[in-house]
This record gives structure tokens, C-alpha cells and sequence, in this order.
């Protein structure tokens, strides 16, 4: 595995190829373990059936560290006898701990398709020394995760969209009726999408709220507080411009991100999507299939959900697509940095087989994470 720290809570996977000692075949083994020593020093232990197969002789097992700290594992092998030995570590974030509880972490950015399409000139079928394309297209896909967190904490805000509950501030009432929510998990280019719950009043007095009118721009919302069409109308003792009160609300920011669930044929109505989250009625999505992209309309009847879902079209798509390929509104310059980060993450890794540069890759690897950092800064939140 890479060097490169994981976020607590991110799913890794764990790939292994065995094969025959004489001929240097993939065989499958008879007997298949995997032991994980965690940070505090206890152990889980999986066996064959607990592995995902993906090929003969290839296997691979999907962990989630729950605890900070280093992790070692090993995977041990009888007829053929053998095992493989690696150690990764799992790292706190703070990039999302200021302010609410956080659901909806995504996946990958670029899928692996969008990657190997990306004229990068990198060689990822050897990012596991004498692995398979299973096990190389398993470990390119735990550095786009990476890289696509990478992005997310130099930004300090998750771009792919997510739900906040639970967010607490202060605000005054303007003069004109409005309160201004400022969501932590927004920046002035990561758009705050929508806000489903607003309670306000005063620490232990908190009244509920469900506003139907609000106006989401530069990574603030405006809320109509009192008057006509406002959360709290004036008859009901809303309080007066320029008075101080609180407010904990739950809303959706960042910009939609999914892939596919099921393979979609040409001239179909709908899209089955794994995650919803962010998806508004009327919004265009592209579908980043290489060689097949295309944009989608969401229908107007759409009402916006979170997790798997089926989206209804304006018309109908274009072309056929696999399970698996993206789809989204994720923005094409922040896809680009993802792709340039994940090629710094393969040619600085150590331990992952003999990368496809010369000894002197720090110049152009400094290159990458400039550009990088180029078009992240405009995403960028800045405390206040």
C-alpha cells in the first residue's frame, strides 16, 4: 500500500495476487487469510470467504479504519503457500469537524475510466509489483480517493455534495427582514444547494422550522425571516431588525457527484444514480463516459433526495453507459486537479512496484501539485 495517510472512515482496499512458485501463474490458494493489527494493538482476522475475488489468484479485501494511528496487515496463503505484508496509516481530518455532523462522503472524483483516459503519461499497470489489472485498477482506485481528499482538505470543505445537520451560529435580523446563514461547509465557489430545517430562538428555546423560501448564493443563505412568505411572520412576534438570536440548521452543499448503478442503453428516460445528494430539479449533469460524454437534463418533476435513486430525464440519453461511470455536476477544473494529484501520489509512492519515471521526477511532480493548488484556490474556504 502507499504511504500516503487514508482518512478515518474512508474504505480501503487491501488487493493480493498469489502464484504458482514454479511457473509464475495466478493460482488460486487453498487457504486464504488476512489479519489487521489496528493502532491499539487488537487484531481482526478474515478468511477466504470474507474476500472479494476478483480474478484467479486475485483477491481483495474492502477495510474501513475506525481509529487514527498505523495499521499492518498481512495476508497469509497454503497450496500455494505465500502471503503478502503491508502497512497503511489512517488519519483525523479537521477539515469538517468545526461545525456540524457531516453525511454523504464521496467516493472518488475521477473514476479509474476517467484516469486512464486523462492524458497523464503515467504507467498505472504496475502500481502492484507482479499484479494483476484487478489488483492495479484496486490500488489506482484507493489513490483517487487520496487525491480526491487531498483536494478536499487543501479546499477546507468537502466539494462533492453533502448533507451538514445540525449546524450552529449567531445571526441578527436586517433590516429589511432577512437573516444571513453563513454555512461552514460552503466557500464562495462551493455552492451551498439547499436548507431543509431551520430552528432559532435562544439556547434551550430553539422553535422549529421547515423554510420555503430561501436564497442559496456565493456560499451563504439568505433566509426572508419576517413579513410576507417568511419563516416567522410578523404577526407571530418575530424578533425585531438588528436583534441578535441563534439558529441551528441542516442543509446540503458541494456539488453533485455519482456513478452509475445500473448500465443505462441508449435512449433511456431514466438514470439509476448511487447517490442523490445535491441533485436539483431542472440541473444539468454530464456523464464522463470516455469516448461516449454527453449532459443530461433532470426533470422538473424531480424531487431532491439523498442516497440511491432514479432520476427522471428532459429527453432521454444519448448513448449507452456502463455501471459505474460518473455522473455529476462536479466541475471539470476540480476534476483536473484530482487527476494531477493522483499522478504526484503514484510517482512519489515508495512501495508500490517501479515507477514508470526517472530518478528525477521532483521538478515535474512540484509542477503537478502547483497547478493543483492553481485551480483549487478559488475553492478555497477562508475563515471568517
Amino acid at each position: 500500500m502507499s504511504t500516503t495517510p487514508y482518512p478515518a472512515g474512508q474504505a480501503i482496499r487491501l488487493p493480493v495476487q498469489l502464484v504458482d512458485p514454479v511457473s509464475g501463474t495466478p493460482v488460486d490458494p487453498e487457504t486464504l487469510t488476512l489479519t489487521i493489527r489496528l493502532p491499539d494493538g487488537s487484531t481482526a482476522s478474515f478468511t477466504i470467504a470474507d474476500l472479494t475475488r476478483l480474478g484467479v489468484g486475485s483477491y481483495e479485501y474492502v477495510y474501513t479504519p475506525t481509529l487514527p494511528g498505523r495499521y499492518a496487515y498481512w495476508f497469509r496463503a497454503t497450496a500455494p503457500n505465500g502471503g503478502l505484508d503491508g502497512e497503511f496509516t489512517a488519519s483525523t481530518t479537521g477539515a469538517f469537524a468545526d461545525a456540524g455532523q457531516v453525511f454523504g462522503w464521496p467516493g472518488s472524483y475521477v473514476t479509474i475510466a476517467e484516469f486512464r483516459a486523462m492524458p497523464t503519461g503515467t504507467n498505472v499497470d504496475d502500481l502492484i509489483a507482479n499484479g494483476s489489472l484487478a489488483a492495479n485498477d484496486a490500488e489506482l482506485g484507493n489513490i483517487l480517493l487520496r487525491a480526491s481528499r487531498w483536494c478536499d482538505n487543501y479546499c477546507a470543505v468537502q466539494l462533492g455534495a453533502h448533507r451538514v445537520l445540525s449546524e450552529r451560529q449567531s445571526v441578527r435580523v436586517a433590516g429589511d427582514g432577512t437573516i444571513t446563514l453563513s454555512p461552514r461547509h460552503t466557500s464562495g465557489a462551493v455552492p451551498a444547494v439547499s436548507l431543509s430545517r431551520l430552528a432559532y430562538g435562544s439556547p434551550g428555546q430553539m422553535t422549529d422550522s421547515t423554510p420555503a423560501v430561501y436564497w442559496p448564493a456565493d456560499g451563504l443563505i439568505v433566509v426572508p425571516f419576517t413579513g410576507g412568505g417568511g419563516t416567522v411572520p410578523l404577526q407571530f412576534g418575530g424578533p425585531p431588525p438588528g436583534q441578535r438570536m441563534w439558529v441551528d440548521y441542516d442543509y446540503v452543499a458541494g456539488f453533485p457527484i455519482s456513478i452509475l448503478t445500473t448500465a443505462t442503453a441508449a435512449a433511456a428516460a431514466t438514470l439509476t444514480v448511487q447517490d442523490a445528494t445535491g441533485i436539483q430539479p431542472g440541473q444539468t449533469l454530464n456523464i464522463h463516459h470516455p469516448g461516449s460524454e454527453e449532459a443530461v437534463s433532470v426533470a422538473t418533476s424531480w424531487t431532491p433526495t439523498t442516497g440511491p435513486a432514479t432520476l427522471p430525464l428532459v429527453g432521454t440519453a444519448a448513448y449507452a453507459h456502463p455501471a459505474g461511470t460518473s455522473i455529476g455536476a462536479m466541475p471539470e477544473d476540480i476534476k483536473t486537479a484530482v487527476g494531477q494529484m493522483a499522478v504526484v501520489l503514484i510517482r512519489r509512492s515508495s512501495d508500490t512496484g517501479a515507477p514508470s519515471v526517472d530518478k528525477s521526477v521532483g521538478t515535474d511532480m512540484d509542477v503537478f501539485q502547483k497547478a493543483a493548488r492553481m485551480i483549487l484556490d478559488r475553492y478555497k474556504r477562508i475563515a471568517v
